[in-house]
């Protein structure tokens, strides 16, 4: 996807929403881990805990996606308007070397007609 020497960098998004990520980590590690030695007569809040906290990391880590994916989608679209742009410059002048043609076709059938009208005067002479 990306040329040889192009290095996408990271985005200030980015490096937040990886310092919060590990932040939710550690904090719902912590959190888990001091409701279960607090006892086990909580057992269903800790199982509700281990959840929440798991779909909170799965949060995290589809956001994370998709924004890595809208800026691909960013690169790919400026790549395209380039393509688009040189595609058009090459239809420009495949017009104009087409009506160039036309032109030299047209002279050439000119001269082509005057020519029968040389060789056609020629016979008659004879």
């Amino acid at each position: 996807m990306f040329k040889q020497g192009d290095r996408r960098r990271s985005t200030f998004f980015e490096k937040i929403l990886l310092i919060i990520g590990l932040g939710v980590i550690l904090l719902g590690f912590h959190f888990i881990n001091s409701v279960y030695i607090s006892g086990m007569s909580e057992m269903w809040g800790l199982v509700s805990a281990v959840f929440l906290w798991l779909l909170l990391i799965i949060c995290v880590v589809l956001l994370a996606t998709a924004e890595d994916v809208k800026e691909e989608l960013s690169v790919i679209m400026r790549q395209q308007v380039d393509t688009l742009k040189l595609i058009k410059e090459e239809i420009t002048y495949l017009k104009e070397e087409s009506t160039l043609m036309k032109e030299i076709n047209h002279n050439q059938h000119e001269e082509l007609k005057l020519i029968r009208r040389e060789m056609e005067q020629v016979r008659y002479k004879r």
